[in-house]
């Protein structure tokens, strides 16, 4: 019974991101290798793929490949309602090559800084997060990488936010494939004097 107990704990660490084997960038490397495998890419592109991620990655942006720009437009010419209210314009990130299985709440908050940084009031307050989107106008919208995004959540905890959360994800979300919440996504919106609500359901 040990045993078993044992495993199911180490398969659930895994799943949730908590085992050494993974993270970012090796699993970007295995899934854009196992493309080319299975003849879905190039080994051009497969290399040019690589470049790109990496070189988004140390500048902290996202390369924007899995997003799809302004989607409420998109859902506005789609609706078939008389009238259709958004609250906002957004942008949808989707998982990519490094983050499929794990990256659903790093992407939510991407979507989630689309938004705030096309109002001024809050692209102000994300200046330190997002240097290079000085302007708000919708082109100029670029957001964290997951990287910078877990950096960005680490410098909070090291802020005095959240220390439980950070107890419980191990003081390091850097390199990991660990799955995070809604409680870290306020946790880096309140780092950045944003207001936020956080609201549970059971």
């Amino acid at each position: 019974m040990q045993n078993k107990e044992r495993d199911d704990f180490k398969r659930l660490q895994s799943m949730h991101g908590f085992d050494q084997g993974r993270n970012l960038n090796r699993q970007c490397d295995a899934n854009l290798f196992r493309s080319v495998k299975k003849g879905n890419m190039s080994a051009v592109d497969y290399h040019e793929k690589r470049i790109m991620l990496k070189m988004s990655e140390q500048i902290g942006l996202d390369d924007g490949s899995s997003a799809t720009l302004d989607i409420t437009n998109h859902i506005r010419k789609l609706t078939v309602a008389q009238s259709t209210h958004m609250c906002s314009n957004v942008d949808h990130y989707a998982a990519s090559f490094g983050d499929s299985g794990w990256g659903c709440d790093y992407r939510n908050l991407q979507m989630l800084l689309s938004a705030l940084l096309r109002n001024p009031q809050y692209a102000d307050r994300l200046l330190n997060l997002c240097p290079s989107t000085s302007s708000t106008s919708d082109s100029s919208i670029k957001v964290p990488s997951i990287s910078r995004l877990q950096s960005a959540v680490e410098e909070a905890w090291k802020m005095g936010f959240d220390e439980q959360g950070c107890e419980q994800l191990g003081d390091k979300l850097s390199g990991t494939c660990k799955w995070i919440g809604a409680t870290e996504i306020v946790t880096l919106l309140a780092s950045c004097r944003i207001r936020y609500r956080l609201i549970d359901f059971h």
